[in-house]
């Protein structure tokens, strides 16, 4: 490879900073600016402003979990926010690598096509949503454990939303002998539920079964998961919302009504930081292969034996 390709990482947790070190092990010249990690050992640069890492970037890595109303970026551990704007994304050379994050709003997406800058979502591909599932209900368990006072298999959860995150959680605490109601839109996902060993129902009753629950998992990245309405019903249960931005509900509103409602992100890089890293790695290899250059070594190989 000739030169170093210029990289941006923004934000992100623990995943982004192996994700970076791996990149910069291979002779990626990589940026970071507002992650979680304070490595001496790093073989990156902290950016001193967003700006600093962005500038002349090829590529501008983001988290995997999705954008804010804001488009800011997911940077728990940040100072100031990462907003996706104009100026930022027009300083950076992403014409000729892209941008990657997660999910694009609509208006990161028409920003990025009057740029020229070709976006690549994370959450489009199939099998890092699945090993991201598998993360993210492990974790949950341990949240759910460390938020409670009986054991789980005493308590009636239910779970809004059957895509790759509702069947993992679900899966899971059925292995718990848990007792676990599933609210999905389709008639196929309700009998898969049923095969499982869960209580199907239509996902226009779910304010009916919230009802009867000790616990609510919400999946459903929709604001209209939890509606409003639920603060004039009986529901009393706990709720956690694990959906991408915006949620799954109006979390201000529905705490001021009295709802014990809990937003609880970033749970794949809580659970298994370096397991969801080398699956973004897989991901980001066919995207930088064209960039590394024909004489450099297979990018699966350069990329995920530094972790």
């Amino acid at each position: 490879m000739t030169g170093r390709l210029a990289v941006a990482v923004l934000g992100g947790d623990e995943r982004e900073h192996h994700i970076a070190n791996a990149l910069g092990e291979n002779e990626f010249d990589v940026r970071a600016f507002g992650g979680a990690v304070l490595d001496p050992l790093a073989r990156y640069r902290r950016a001193r402003s967003v700006a600093d890492a962005v500038r002349g970037s090829s590529w501008v890595l983001c988290p995997y979990p999705g954008l804010t109303v804001n488009d800011e970026v997911y940077s728990p551990a940040g100072d100031v926010p990462i907003r996706l704007d104009r100026e930022l994304l027009g300083a950076s050379a992403a014409q000729r690598g892209g941008l990657v994050l997660g999910r694009a709003s609509e208006r990161v997406r028409a920003l990025c096509a009057d740029l020229g800058i070709a976006v690549h979502e994370t959450k489009a591909d199939s099998g890092l949503v699945v090993k991201t599932a598998t993360a993210v209900s492990e974790a949950l368990v341990s949240v759910l454990v460390e938020s409670t006072y009986r054991l789980l298999r005493e308590h009636l959860f239910v779970v809004l939303g059957f895509g790759s995150t509702g069947l993992a959680i679900t899966q899971l605490l059925l292995a718990m002998r848990c007792e676990v109601v599933v609210a999905a839109r389709s008639r196929r996902d309700r009998e898969r539920a049923r095969q499982l060993g869960a209580r199907p129902v239509a996902y226009v009753d779910r304010v009916d079964v919230m009802e009867t629950a000790d616990i609510v998992i919400n999946t459903v990245p929709a604001l209209d998961a939890v509606p409003l309405s639920v603060a004039g019903s009986r529901v009393t249960a706990r709720i956690f919302d694990i959906a991408s931005p915006p949620g799954g509900m109006d979390h201000q509103a529905l705490v001021g009504m009295g709802l014990d409602v809990n937003w609880v992100r970033g749970l794949g890089g809580l659970r298994a930081p370096v397991s969801m890293a080398e699956a973004q790695l897989e991901f980001l290899q066919d995207l930088l292969a064209d960039d590394v250059g024909d004489t450099a070594p297979a990018p699966q190989q350069q990329l995920t034996t530094m972790l």
